[in-house]
């Protein structure tokens, strides 16, 4: 599966793909769903579990996180509008993992890292730190890998990097949220 923005008024493409590298004929129409979430608006990342396809991203003003389901190749008509949910939480989503329970999208908000823990149903978890989001605050921090352990907390890999200049380097960092 690969998830992309195109056009002037923003379509979300996704395509899926067969073993072989093929379009897969099941996927959406011929291998190919696209969705207007609103002008501007892109996907950035995708998780699957259980035929359950997770999209998230964001409003090109960051104003917006977004979170997406496709469900048997095509956008869930039952979450959110057509198959997209926005909610106004500044920041964009840049990945995104679930587990049975949870939904967790990652990203950033200014120079922190945004963590938001949302139910199956799209709503944000209003039971994870402030009304469902957390900020990782070392400046500049840059997610690369999340999990959701068994107890509904998230451990997050990534990097610092600071873009000043001369460059100071970069410094690596975890960081484990538990409710």
């Amino acid at each position: 599966l690969s998830v992309m923005s195109m056009g002037a008024t923003t379509q979300i493409v996704i395509v899926g793909f067969t073993l072989d590298g093929s379009l897969d004929a099941t996927f959406g129409d011929h291998g190919v769903l696209t969705s207007h979430v609103s002008d501007g608006a892109h996907g950035s990342a995708l998780a699957y579990r259980d035929d359950t396809l997770w999209i998230a991203g964001g409003t090109p003003d960051s104003s917006n996180v977004i979170l997406g389901k496709v469900v048997d190749g095509h956008l869930d008509p039952q979450f959110g509008q057509d198959g997209f949910m926005q909610h106004p939480i500044q920041g964009m989503y840049q990945g995104v993992t679930v587990n049975s329970e949870y939904v967790v999208a990652v990203g950033a908000q200014l120079s922190s890292a945004l963590v938001v823990r949302h139910h199956h149903s799209g709503l944000v978890d209003e039971g994870f730190g402030d009304m469902g989001k957390s900020l990782i605050t070392p400046n500049y921090f840059n997610s690369a890998e999340r999990v959701i352990d068994h107890d509904g907390s998230i451990t997050i890999v990534g990097y610092r990097s600071e873009s000043v200049a001369p460059p100071v380097g970069e410094d690596f960092l975890v960081a484990r949220i538990c409710h």
